[in-house]
């Protein structure tokens, strides 16, 4: 089953970061495999961009996901 998502991610000092991500979910082994892109970000993450892959697990109620990922920063 396809699916899309777009997460924001905020700190303690309220400063956030913008993903987004699509891919499928499989039912008979419970695994879900997506990727993605950074969208942007504020403050101290302005003009972030990079790439995302995602492996999640899911057991019940249960889930376990994996995020692997390379960004880089305006500047940096």
């Amino acid at each position: 089953m396809p699916w899309i998502a777009v997460y924001v991610f905020r700190f303690a000092d309220l400063y956030s970061i913008t993903v987004t991500q699509a891919g499928n979910f499989d039912h008979a082994s419970q695994v879900s495999k997506g990727s993605g892109e950074f969208l942007g970000g504020t403050g101290r993450f302005e003009g972030i961009t990079g790439k995302v892959t995602v492996v999640g697990l899911f057991s019940g109620s249960t889930a376990e996901t994996d995020w692997v990922g390379a960004h880089s920063l305006r500047g940096n």
